[in-house]
């Protein structure tokens, strides 16, 4: 899920497989090629962006797009077998992700204490406008106050983004659960909005293997 946030060329891909599939060997996306464009056997296969950029080829293999849908439906097949589990375990966690109340209390208390500090500085400069006083004082309290104040604005945007990957994660996991629920497990072919909703990364080992990592966290490994 971590990744997925990050890497924002999820949101401009036109191919399902875009920015999903992960090299083992060296961590690079898998990207789609097209063999043989110009003849009757032109095909587009799916290998690492990476596969020649080092000093040593990536030995991962390639993809065609049907071995990838096929191989998506045998993992989520494989995933559905304890589907009640899965979605009660599910329901915990997204219950657990979308409780902010604690960070929500640590958030209040922080913009009450910046509040303050926000006072103070603005009374000592106050204060040095209309009286005398030693500068070097001054500077050393004004200064000290502004390092506090910056100290609690980093507490806060830290707290806020948690909150907010939290709340993203559990947005994603409801996604997630829904798809599970909907499917039909005796009749499972591949789907887009399946793939979107439940995959969050495949990663391909040079053994002929792939791991589907799923976005509830669990993994799924079907050899080629």
């Amino acid at each position: 899920m971590k990744r997925r946030k990050s890497d924002p060329r999820r949101h401009n891909c036109q191919s399902p497989f875009s920015v999903k599939i992960i090299c083992g060997d060296c961590s690079e996306y898998y990207g789609s090629k097209v063999w043989h464009s110009t003849s009757q056997y032109r095909r587009v296969i799916w290998q690492c962006n990476g596969k020649f950029k080092g000093k040593e080829k990536c030995r991962t293999p390639h993809l065609t797009e049907d071995h990838i849908k096929d191989y998506f439906v045998i993992a989520l097949s494989t995933l559905l077998k304890n589907r009640e589990a899965l979605l009660e375990d599910g329901r915990v966690v997204k219950d657990e992700l979308s409780d902010c109340s604690s960070i929500d209390t640590k958030i209040d208390k922080i913009l009450q204490e910046m509040d303050v500090v926000s006072g103070l500085i603005k009374k000592c400069i106050d204060d040095n406008a209309s009286q005398t006083l030693d500068q070097e004082a001054y500077t050393k309290r004004h200064d000290g106050l502004i390092e506090r104040y910056e100290a609690l604005k980093n507490k806060h945007a830290g707290y806020t983004r948690e909150r907010e990957e939290r709340q993203f994660k559990a947005d994603v996991l409801s996604g997630f659960l829904f798809e599970i629920t909907e499917l039909d497990c005796l009749d499972i072919v591949f789907n887009e909005k399946y793939w979107n909703r439940t995959i969050d990364h495949v990663t391909v080992y040079r053994d002929e293997r792939l791991v589907f990592s799923f976005q509830n966290g669990n993994e799924i490994s079907v050899e080629i």
